[in-house]
């Protein structure tokens, strides 16, 4: 294991099977666990806790998807994004309408039809994913020509996030900026491997690169007993 690859215990609650997906979103202001929901009760009120929660839950872990705090000048607060390299094809952040909070509509912005989407709750919004997610199935290997600048530096540097999970005989990992499949294995160095080639593969790299390509692996409890 190289020195580009710090290793995260993810928390003592993390990979809780009581909670949701939400519970593990991980965003870049530390509340304490869970991250996510706190910060948001603690922006927008304990009352919305329960619309980000289900939003989370449907979100957190989905490949391509990930959250964070923004400050922008068009927006302040939790922004949901679907893209690589910090890109936001889809985004989905607070509703202008404080009402809906309490009815669970939400609405999504696309960026490439420059148009929002609303709807009524997460199952209707889960139906949409489905139907549309695909149009960017290439946008990885669309940007090669940004992570293949300077003799693939940016690609080898920029550092991609990994969770990592245990489920008893394998280690199991996910991407949460990229819009790809897990990876698995049954010891974490092979993960590890399979992962950077995953990575690798989707920006169309060569194979000499593979190796030198830095990750940000984050443990959970389940993954730090294993490997220890």
């Amino acid at each position: 294991m190289t020195s580009n690859i710090p290793e995260g215990d993810g928390g003592s609650d993390a990979g809780d099977p009581a909670h949701g997906p939400a519970w593990d979103v991980e965003v870049t202001i530390d509340m304490g666990r869970p991250t996510y929901a706190n910060l948001a009760s603690r922006l927008y009120g304990p009352e919305t806790e329960a619309w980000w929660v289900a939003l989370g839950d449907l979100l957190g872990g989905r490949p391509g998807w990930h959250c964070e705090f923004t400050q922008l000048t068009d927006h302040n607060g939790l922004l949901w994004s679907f893209g690589a390299f910090g890109s936001s094809l889809f985004n989905i952040s607070a509703p202008r309408d404080p009402g809906d909070f309490a009815s669970g509509a939400l609405e999504i912005y696309d960026f490439e039809g420059d148009t929002t989407y609303r709807f009524a709750g997460t199952d209707e919004l889960l139906a949409w994913l489905e139907d549309n997610e695909h149009r960017h199935a290439d946008h990885v290997s669309n940007l090669r020509p940004l992570a293949s600048a300077f003799g693939w530096k940016v690609l080898k540097t920029m550092g991609v996030d990994l969770r990592v999970t245990h489920d008893g005989s394998s280690f199991i990992a996910t991407f949460p900026d990229l819009p790809f499949e897990s990876a698995a294995a049954s010891d974490l160095s092979t993960l590890l491997a399979h992962a950077r080639q995953a990575v690798a593969r989707a920006h169309g790299a060569p194979d000499w690169v593979t190796t030198e390509i830095g990750l940000r692996v984050h443990l959970d409890p389940a993954a730090s007993r294993a490997a220890s």
